[in-house]
């Protein structure tokens, strides 16, 4: 038939035009359903990502807080601590400050500067402890006497006393010869007393300082009274000196002499009776006594026995004129 390769030609191109559109159109449904599922995963990628996101802020506001409660009650513990600690700061820069008072009270001046500075030192820092230790010293100093004067002595001084007005020294050169000054707290002088050239093995002050016990080189016992300038001999005692002690009231003294032993002699100067002397069995090396009150006496030396060093201390209690024993310790040692 007439036109009919033109159309077949034509049904052909169409079938072909066809096809090319159905092509096209699936491959734009391919493309959006791509298109789709890539923004259905960027979505589902988001959303992941914003839960990690919730969740580690979450997380982290948990740790905020924890650590703000923690920060919180750190916080309270120290102040508490350094409130515990300031108040074991005053109380021990107020114990120092009262060990100062007590010292004052017991005429140690001198001694209660360092316990005031010990309290100074404990109290730095702490505000209301330095006004409290600044207070009592305000108060207290001025009782104190500080170096106004200088003088110089002849000879070296050997022991000193403090008293409330005045100070005696006992002062001795290396031949032994020695002598009694006294220095006046209120006119701030140093005083020349009648008592030179005293030679003296050794020399022992009373309590205030109104009497001196020594030893003379041929071992006499003589004692100075300088509240109306005698000089006594004093009996009673055999035997090479050691020591002395005076009683608490100044009536009577102990006394440690050497003969084959050591005795202990009570001694008296006022009119007392003689009390019978205790005689170790022993000869002790550096012996020492003190008196621990009126009626009692401490003493210790040290002695040899079978080759072997001891050393021994007796408390003696004197009652109704009579010397006792109470307690003795012995070791080996010394």
């Amino acid at each position: 038939y007439p036109g009919f390769d033109s159309a077949m030609a034509f049904l052909d191109q169409s079938q072909e035009e066809a096809n090319r559109e159905e092509r096209e159109r699936e491959e734009a449904r391919q493309r959006e359903l791509e298109q789709a599922k890539a923004l259905a995963d960027e979505q589902k990628r988001r959303a992941l990502a914003q839960a990690r996101t919730a969740k580690i802020f979450k997380i982290a506001g948990a740790c905020l807080f924890a650590l703000l409660c923690a920060s919180l009650y750190l916080m309270n513990v120290a102040i508490e601590s350094k409130k515990e600690v300031s108040e074991k700061i005053f109380q021990l820069a107020a114990r120092s400050t009262a060990t100062a008072e007590k010292t004052i009270t017991e005429n140690k001046l001198y001694e209660s500067l360092a316990w005031f500075n010990d309290a100074s030192e404990l109290s730095k820092g702490d505000a209301v402890a330095q006004t409290y230790v600044a207070t009592k010293l305000k108060t207290l100093l001025p009782n104190i006497p500080f170096l106004e004067k200088v003088e110089m002595l002849s000879l070296p001084m050997v022991d000193y006393k403090l008293g409330s007005k005045k100070i005696t020294l006992f002062s001795r050169s290396g031949n032994r010869y020695g002598r009694l000054d006294e220095f006046d707290l209120v006119n701030r002088t140093l005083l020349e007393t009648e008592f030179k050239n005293i030679r003296s093995k050794w020399g022992k002050f009373n309590t205030n300082g109104d009497f001196l016990c020594y030893s003379t080189i041929d071992d006499k016992l003589r004692i100075i009274d300088k509240n109306n300038n005698n000089d006594n001999a004093i009996a009673g005692y055999s035997g090479s000196l050691r020591m002395s002690a005076f009683s608490p009231n100044n009536d009577k003294m102990a006394v440690i002499s050497e003969t084959d032993s050591t005795v202990l002699s009570i001694l008296g100067f006022n009119g007392l009776n003689e009390i019978k002397p205790f005689e170790f069995v022993h000869r002790l090396r550096n012996a020492h006594l003190e008196y621990v009150s009126e009626h009692s006496i401490v003493m210790g030396g040290n002695y040899k026995k079978s080759g072997e060093d001891y050393f021994t201390i007796v408390f003696f209690e004197l009652t109704n004129n009579e010397l006792h024993k109470k307690h003795e310790l012995t070791q080996r040692g010394s």
